[in-house]
């Protein structure tokens, strides 16, 4: 018969004597670690993608760039919402004719224009002003449901210049930066809410083009190997859970745009009566409105959606993901659709929380 031999088990008990430990038994004491002992640090999930992006400059993005599209300050709002149209951009960069610098000097956004459109549409009229109001400023208590009027006002938000609009909604801030950047600093931006940023060239003279969160996912689509450990993290373990703002289906186009401005949101879900998602709608939505279309802000959201012509190639339903999805399944589907949110529903298909690009950005330079 065949002989087993172990080897003795022992552990030392800092006393006289060594005491025998079962083979597959758990010792009650173990010894401290010498003094000079320091656990390993924890490796950072985001290691990888964040040594990819500060080996890459802003320049990585050129091949990603479009034309640069300018707007004039002296251009109306319905102008520029029609050169943003035509172009498919959300902003553009505004120039001064009437001054001596070169550059722009800021940016005009849909979230500026969201904001015009609400502050014209629950003003009171011009001759029931107070001394201090001021454009920009929203007072839903001056709701405006008359289409006599609102058609009315709608010819004088055509033709407000956009010199008067430029962040006004203070959500889009313009901060040049250069070539020679790096995409983690880029990113780094973009995490801190800012949406897209001027890029100068070496001289600091001239935009060369405007590159966006859009352009940094859109990128990493195509080098997903750049995302390391995170493509595998599912959506609930690396992002934050964010409130969802929804509205009805049978709620007016407007009361979307008021929510958005309220609570600092892009985007509102639109849900039926169960609760269920059935569509969006966020502030790049208002490019297909002029002033011969102002009172559309009254018809049921999703009429309103049909009638945009935005000439956006919008899915028909909401891009969603589930809480257990992958981080690069998210990043991928915005990249794909082109969209600037996933929304996270439940097995009801009811939104439970929302994915932006800012949020994305975020868990790309996040700390340890």
């Amino acid at each position: 018969m065949a002989t087993h031999c172990f080897l003795p088990h022992t552990v030392n008990t800092g006393r006289q004597g060594i005491l025998p430990t079962p083979p597959g038994s758990t010792p009650s004491w173990v010894p401290p670690p010498p003094e000079s002992y320091v656990p390993a640090p924890p490796v950072p999930k985001n290691q990888e993608s964040q040594a990819y992006l500060h080996a890459r400059r802003v320049d990585t993005l050129v091949a990603e760039k479009r034309e640069l599209v300018l707007l004039h300050a002296n251009q109306s709002v319905e102008k520029a919402i029609q050169v943003l149209s035509d172009n498919n951009i959300l902003s553009a960069p505004v120039v001064d004719p009437d001054s001596d610098a070169e550059l722009p000097y800021s940016f005009v956004d849909m979230q500026d224009i969201l904001t015009f459109v609400l502050s014209v549409y629950t003003q009171a009229p011009d001759d029931d002003r107070s001394p201090n109001s001021r454009m920009g400023s929203v007072n839903w208590g001056q709701f405006c449901q008359d289409i006599d009027t609102l058609t009315h006002r709608g010819v004088r938000f055509g033709m407000k210049p956009i010199r008067q609009l430029t962040d006004l909604s203070g959500r889009d801030p313009f901060c040049p930066v250069f070539g020679t950047a790096s995409l983690y600093h880029l990113a780094e931006t973009f995490a801190h809410g800012v949406h897209r940023v001027p890029v100068l060239d070496d001289d600091g003279r001239r935009i060369t083009h405007v590159v966006s969160q859009s352009s940094v996912v859109q990128h990493l689509a195509t080098h997903l190997y750049a995302l390391g450990p995170l493509r595998y993290q599912t959506v609930m373990d690396l992002l934050p859970s964010m409130p969802v703002i929804s509205m009805s289906s049978s709620a007016q186009a407007i009361h979307a745009f008021y929510l958005m401005h309220g609570n600092h949101v892009g985007a509102v879900a639109v849900v039926d009566e169960d609760a269920k998602m059935i569509a969006n709608i966020s502030a790049s939505d208002i490019k297909g409105l002029n002033q011969r279309r102002f009172q559309s802000l009254l018809l049921p959201v999703v009429e309103f959606l049909t009638l945009s012509g935005n000439g956006r190639k919008k899915p028909k339903c909401p891009v969603t993901c589930r809480k257990t999805d992958t981080f690069e399944t998210a990043l991928l589907k915005m990249a794909h659709y082109a969209v600037h949110r996933v929304w996270v529903v439940d097995d009801m298909f009811r939104p439970v929380s929302v994915i932006t690009m800012t949020d994305v950005m975020g868990v790309l330079v996040a700390e340890a």
